[in-house]
């Protein structure tokens, strides 16, 4: 059976080229980031890093507020490492490096961001850990236990499952940012996002080209078929977004 892991890569391998024209809550969750960055940021940071980059909006962003910095885009997707090196072929100062976060090794920086991907590693704490003592600035965002919940609701009438990907809650969530907190201040604010589909295939689809369908427990095909069938109104899915902002 494909790992977890492998599977979070081929399908955002599979959505490099989709992606961008469907990650609306991403782009937004990307600029609420920067937006805090440059507010809490004292200095203009030397070297950058982007853990779980995608397409690199982050560091896009980040690039008209920091032009000589220097970048590292990591990204568990060699597809979307591809891309980004495509798009970025005359840069003399952004670096690559493809590969699990949780596995990887990376030198320390000044400023480290990470938008809606930590909530597909293994450890989260131990992710938060490790990056939080790599940089003097280290914002994120997760996604919070509650999100898609409506799509779980109606996969539970066919299958029984309460729940098809352990997000983290918010109140654990909270205290293990706060015992990280050294020297330094932790910020944090969270936000629901709700999105309306036609159908709940339109949804499934969005899934498809967003990259993000990977999850604990596998829907069975049947399932998907019955879903299709049996429910073609209106569906509206939550986003649960938890910021996070650690500055020393």
């Amino acid at each position: 059976m494909q790992s977890l892991k492998k599977k979070i890569e081929t399908l955002f391998s599979n959505a490099a080229y989709s992606y961008d024209s469907v990650a609306s809550v991403q782009k937004y969750c990307a600029d609420v980031l920067i937006d805090k960055i440059r507010d809490y940021q004292k200095h203009t940071p030397q070297r950058i890093l982007e853990l779980g980059a995608g397409t690199a909006y982050c560091s896009k962003r980040l690039m008209s507020l920091y032009p000589d910095s220097s970048y590292v885009l990591n990204d568990i997707s060699p597809k979307m490492i591809e891309l980004c090196q495509s798009m970025f072929d005359h840069h003399a100062h952004i670096f690559y490096s493809i590969g699990d976060m949780e596995l990887s090794e990376f030198e320390e920086c000044d400023l480290i961001i990470s938008n809606l991907a930590l909530q597909w590693v293994d450890d989260l704490k131990t992710v938060l850990g490790k990056f939080h003592n790599k940089t003097n600035v280290f914002a994120f965002s997760t996604l919070l236990k509650g999100t898609f919940q409506e799509w779980e609701a109606l996969i539970k009438n066919y299958e029984g499952l309460d729940s098809l990907r352990c997000y983290p809650e918010e109140q654990e969530l909270m205290l293990h940012c706060h015992t990280l907190q050294n020297q330094g201040e932790f910020y944090s604010w969270i936000e629901d996002i709700h999105l309306n589909f036609e159908t709940p295939l339109s949804f499934m689809l969005y899934l498809k080209h967003l990259g993000a369908g990977a999850s604990d427990h596998k829907v069975s095909l049947q399932t998907l078929k019955s879903i299709i069938k049996n429910h073609s109104k209106e569906f509206m899915v939550t986003y649960k977004i938890f910021f996070g902002l650690f500055t020393r």
